[in-house]
């Protein structure tokens, strides 16, 4: 056995970790034996005297032996060029989040594994095996995403089950990469073609009506017009504070929760008027802004009271931006870093309904928004 568990011993604790023998060197002219060391982050009491302490010193001891025992049968696989096949029989979720919180570097994309995770879990229950997954357990992941119902009683567009399914099919590759499977069989299923549904967009009218109209939430009133004048997310609102706001009130300089980047939003006075007087640096800029279904229904009661027939979401405004900023300069690259885009193919699918009326945003709020907030 070339990996050992062993005890590191340090006051009245004991750590464990795992000694690897890794080859010989020469020191000297004498051959001595090389090894690696790797902590465990498992500890026990040395002299356990209660029940609580013997039995977290039988968990740990139970847990450092399970790892020893795939630790050796990796040994042995990578030494004779073996598909580490023995780790298929760990859960599959276990792995996902082991993968999700070594590979993903913003709240966002941890957000979207999670809910793939969830869907999957609705599918076919928590405790699948990565064994367990095989042509059949993708396919009808897909059947199963097709026929799901959210609690509005719509069903899932197609790029909500492309995303979903693609988030499977990342973790099967790296399980591939990792010679913990030998082949990715999420690959051979087919995906639906993803459809993107016209949004809606709001004309200069519109806006103008929305001013006008008492919303029953302030925050979500702000924070709906600050993005028609910025293009910002709902994300990134709900994080700005004032520090971000630059010292000629000319721009915020924010991280975008999405993507990780820093950018630059310009500010025209239309956007300076909703966010009115500042505060503290660290004091929010929307204060109290949530995102949920009841969000929705507030915005949209809001839209209703405005004379406002379409079906406005809390992404409304960022198409509207999107559409009203291009038909101004026609470019493309300016769009896309504002809207903090990483590929411009998202951007041009920002593109649409231009035949709508273009509102110059300059004043529309310096004439217009009232005091009643």
């Amino acid at each position: 056995m070339r990996v050992k568990l062993r005890i590191d011993k340090k006051g009245n604790k004991g750590y464990y970790y795992l000694d690897t023998f890794i080859g010989y060197h020469s020191i000297n002219g004498l051959k001595k034996p090389q090894r690696s060391r790797e902590s465990l982050n498992l500890s026990i009491f040395l002299n356990p005297k209660t029940r609580f302490e013997k039995d977290a010193n039988k968990q740990a001891k139970n847990s450092a032996e399970q790892i020893l025992l795939i630790k050796n049968q990796d040994y042995v696989s990578k030494i004779n060029n073996l598909p580490k096949t023995h780790r298929a029989n760990r859960k599959l979720f276990d792995y996902w989040d082991e993968y999700v919180l070594s590979t993903t570097n913003s709240n966002s994309n941890i957000q979207s594994f999670d809910s793939a995770k969830k869907k999957l879990i609705e599918y076919k229950g928590s405790d699948i095996g990565i064994s367990d997954i095989n042509y059949k357990y993708c396919r009808d992941f897909i059947s199963f995403l097709d026929g799901f119902k959210k609690a509005n009683g719509e069903r899932l567009t197609s790029s909500s089950i492309n995303s979903y399914f693609n988030k499977l099919k990342l973790v099967l590759s790296e399980l591939v990469k990792e010679d913990i499977i030998t082949k990715n069989e999420s690959l051979k299923v087919k995906l639906p073609k993803i459809i993107h549904k016209k949004k809606e967009v709001l004309s200069s009218d519109e806006i103008k009506k929305l001013i006008q109209t008492p919303c029953e939430v302030t925050a979500q009133r702000k924070f709906f017009l600050l993005s028609c004048f910025t293009g910002m997310r709902h994300s990134d609102i709900k994080n700005l504070k004032w520090k971000n706001l630059s010292s000629d009130n000319k721009f915020f300089k924010i991280q975008i929760q999405k993507t990780g980047k820093y950018s630059s939003i310009p500010l025209n006075e239309d956007a300076l008027k909703v966010i009115e007087d500042r505060k503290g640096d660290n004091d929010n800029v929307v204060v109290g802004l949530n995102y949920n279904a009841h969000s929705n229904m507030i915005i949209q009661r809001w839209a209703y009271d405005a004379n406002i027939k379409k079906k406005i979401t809390p992404h409304t405004e960022r198409h509207t931006f999107a559409s009203q900023l291009y038909s101004q300069n026609k470019n493309l690259s300016i769009l896309k870093e504002i809207l903090g885009h990483s590929n411009i193919s998202t951007t041009e699918r920002y593109i649409h309904s231009l035949e709508n009326e273009a509102y110059q945003g300059i004043n529309i709020m310096k004439q217009l928004m009232t005091d009643e907030d």
